[in-house]
């Protein structure tokens, strides 16, 4: 792990640098995020934390570039990925180079298991398509090694739910069948965007784990896309707090979820519950909801939510601020800004 975060000593295996995306809409160009960096090291898990709207998932789906054409549009002043060939140029990379490295190097996990499998093929199927068309095997082959992936991530009898549809299955079932489909290839970066969305506490913590043993075994990268703190600490090494489309503050996880230093990081995590609490405790609650990203706020975008705001938040835009070796923070109050 690197020991600078402002200063990344390692070659990054995903990086992208003032990363843009904006929507074409009958009343303009709605901008979803606003000029991000971000980084994943080889083998790491980094997660994106925030509230639904925040442009978290579109920034997933932007380092797959399916968000290519109208009406959106995204720019960067880097959007890199170093794949098994070397590294690759997002930004200019062709359709045919994105389908190469599309499911084979960088997989993704969409956060809804039920839309995301199609209904009217055996989930087994559904399994075997990703060794027919990245690794070439004929039908008998790939149906043998979904097979035997399926017993590998704990779907038992393997060879009975190969056969079966989506509708058979659970939600956890449904979500264990998009990991071994994104796990499949054994990508270099899983793209996990809400993996345990809709799921029991139980659940959850079993997925977590079975990505947590897939990224051990396979020295798989994650980018993790969630606004559940909890699970952050348990899967991530590093975290990004989005909003309204800005970094607000970025560290190491522990670090970051005992000592968080912007206002927001501070609601998401004091909304969460802990077994620690006292009784008569309340929950933070974060007044009002995130804005429509065109009737953000002048100034800070937290500012008209944040219960520490001054004059001069509302005014100006705050830096992203290096504070220390291994924190950052986008906040007039934390001192160093």
């Amino acid at each position: 792990m690197q020991k600078n975060m402002g200063t990344n000593t390692k070659t990054p295996l995903l990086e992208a640098k003032n990363l843009k995306i904006a929507f074409a809409g009958a009343k303009g160009f709605i901008k979803a995020v606003e000029g991000i960096d971000f980084f994943v090291n080889e083998g790491e898990c980094a997660a994106i934390v925030g509230e639904s709207g925040c442009g978290k998932s579109v920034t997933a789906l932007s380092v797959l570039k399916l968000l290519n054409g109208p009406p959106a549009l995204y720019t960067a002043d880097k959007l890199s990925f170093v794949s098994s060939k070397g590294e690759i140029d997002i930004l200019s990379a062709s359709e045919t180079e994105m389908r190469a490295i599309r499911g084979n190097e960088i997989s993704m996990i969409y956060q809804d298991a039920s839309t995301s499998l199609n209904p009217v093929l055996t989930v087994g199927e559904q399994i075997a398509e990703m060794f027919l068309y990245h690794r070439g095997m004929n039908k008998k082959n790939a149906e043998a090694a979904s097979v035997e992936l399926m017993e590998k991530i704990g779907l038992f009898p393997a060879a009975k739910r190969f056969k079966q549809f989506p509708h058979e299955l659970s939600g956890g079932m449904k979500q264990r069948i998009l990991i071994a489909m994104a796990t499949a290839c054994k990508p270099r970066l899983m793209l996990a965007d809400e993996p345990t969305t809709a799921l029991d506490v139980t659940v959850q913590a079993q997925i977590l784990k079975l990505i947590a043993d897939l990224r051990a075994e396979n020295g798989m990268a994650v980018l993790f896309i969630t606004h559940d703190l909890g699970a952050v600490r348990a899967a991530a090494d590093r975290v990004y707090v989005m909003y309204c489309g800005k970094i607000m503050e970025e560290g190491y996880t522990d670090e970051l979820i005992d000592s968080p230093l912007h206002p927001y990081t501070k609601g998401l995590i004091g909304s969460v519950p802990d077994l620690d609490m006292k009784k008569g405790e309340r929950l933070v609650q974060i007044p009002k909801n995130v804005p429509h990203p065109l009737d953000k706020p002048s100034g800070c975008f937290f500012s008209d939510r944040c219960i520490e705001c001054e004059s001069i938040c509302k005014k100006y835009m705050p830096p992203l601020t290096r504070i220390g070796e291994s924190r950052a923070v986008r906040c007039w109050k934390v001192r160093g800004v």
